[in-house]
């Protein structure tokens, strides 16, 4: 007999995993699979795979076939369907910020990254809006993968003006006279944000004993009320001395020639005319005297302008004899004349008289000279020269002659 022992069995596949669906991240596990068979202890497992696209993601299809000696196979599929459901995600998210008006905007974008795609689709949108001195920019980026999912994120940009504004130009302080025009130099300012500003000035004076003070505020508002104010302080002094008009100037004189004081006023850069104040002083010298005048005004604020004229009072006259005694002749038995000549002086009230006599014959009796000489301090002198003729022209008396008489002869 002949018995033909086959074998017609396929063998058996085991470990063979179910069909799945799993996110294109996830990494496809392998798979521990082996075959039983009736007849032979080694079953060849051979595995084939490949990928076919679908609507969103692919279909990963593995086949794993089980061959016995006798060529009886068995086959089993796993079909996994690998999908992207996942949305893409921020890897950096730029933050809200706040900003002066005049910094830059800052430019960076968030960053997204996919858990499937390489390549994503980036869009950006931008509002604004506004409140009171606020102005907001609302940003928002949207990544997009192939798949349609999607993330987004926002941020806000606040815009503020908490800067003063600032001068560029400040007047300084400055101290003038009060004869000199006020300073207009005014302060020029700027902003960071806002080309027009408020501006607004304000002045107030002060007085300290001669002195004034303007004092000078300029402030300056931006739209968003943030200011800045400077000052000057403009002194106003008087340190000028007031200006003599009509001092004359010094002459020499006789002491009879001396000239009036003449009026004399002062003008001041302050407070115009001012009247001058005469004080006179004599001075004694060896011949006449010196006459010094000085006149001063002073101002409001004590400044004191002086001027002054020496006068040099000098004596060239000489004295003057008002009475002069004449000559005269008079008997030799008269008592002589004592009247004597009176001088005068321009300048000297006492003079100094020198009086010489001298005594001369003439004919028959004499000649008397009398000399006057008047002197004044400076020297000047003048002489008067009186003679006194002596004569006899008496005839004697006889004493003691006999009257007439008749006598005899013897």
């Amino acid at each position: 007999r002949v018995i033909n022992v086959v074998d017609t069995t396929n063998p058996v596949l085991y470990g063979v995993p179910a069909n799945a669906t799993i996110e294109c991240d996830q990494v496809i596990s392998d798979a521990v699979v082996f075959a039983t068979d009736n007849c032979d202890d080694d079953v060849l497992i051979s595995l084939t795979a490949y990928t076919e696209a679908s609507d969103c993601g692919y279909l990963f299809v593995r086949t794993w076939v089980a061959t016995d000696n006798c060529g009886n196979t068995s086959a089993q599929t796993q079909i996994i369907t690998v999908v992207d459901t996942t949305d893409p995600m921020a890897t950096y998210i730029p933050q809200d910020v706040t900003v002066e008006c005049d910094e830059a905007l800052p430019t960076d974008a968030p960053i997204f990254t996919d858990n499937c795609d390489e390549e994503l689709t980036y869009t950006a949108a931008s509002s604004t809006g506004f409140d009171d001195c606020e102005h907001y920019i609302y940003q928002s980026w949207t990544a997009t993968d192939d798949c349609g999912n999607s993330t987004t994120v926002n941020r806000t940009i606040t815009i503020v003006d908490t800067t003063d504004p600032y001068a560029t130009y400040v007047p300084q302080d400055v101290t003038i006279e009060c004869d000199e025009a006020l300073p207009t130099d005014a302060p020029t300012f700027a902003d960071n944000c806002d080309q027009e500003l408020s501006l607004s000035a304000i002045s107030a004076t002060g007085f300290d004993n001669c002195i004034e003070y303007i004092y000078q505020t300029w402030t300056a508002v931006d739209d968003c009320g943030n200011s800045v104010s400077v000052s000057r302080t403009i002194t106003i002094v008087d340190t000028t001395a007031p200006v003599l008009v009509n001092v004359p100037a010094g002459v020499t004189v006789e002491c009879t020639d001396i000239p009036a004081a003449p009026i004399v006023y002062a003008l001041d850069n302050c407070d115009g005319q001012i009247v001058a104040t005469l004080v006179e002083e004599i001075i004694p010298q060896n011949c006449g005297y010196l006459i010094i005048r000085s006149w001063s005004a002073h101002d409001a604020c004590l400044n004191t302008g002086t001027g002054s004229q020496v006068i040099v009072v000098t004596d060239y006259t000489d004295p003057i004899a008002v009475f002069v005694p004449q000559n005269v002749t008079v008997e030799c038995n008269t008592i002589l004349p004592i009247d004597a000549p009176i001088f005068t002086d321009n300048c000297d009230e006492d003079l100094s008289i020198h009086y010489s006599v001298s005594e001369g014959v003439d004919n028959c009796y004499g000649l008397i000279t009398q000399t006057w000489i008047a002197t004044d301090n400076c020297g000047n002198s003048t002489t008067v020269v009186r003679v006194i003729n002596v004569v006899d022209t008496t005839n004697p008396v006889l004493y003691g002659v006999p009257a007439n008489a008749t006598i005899e002869c013897d």
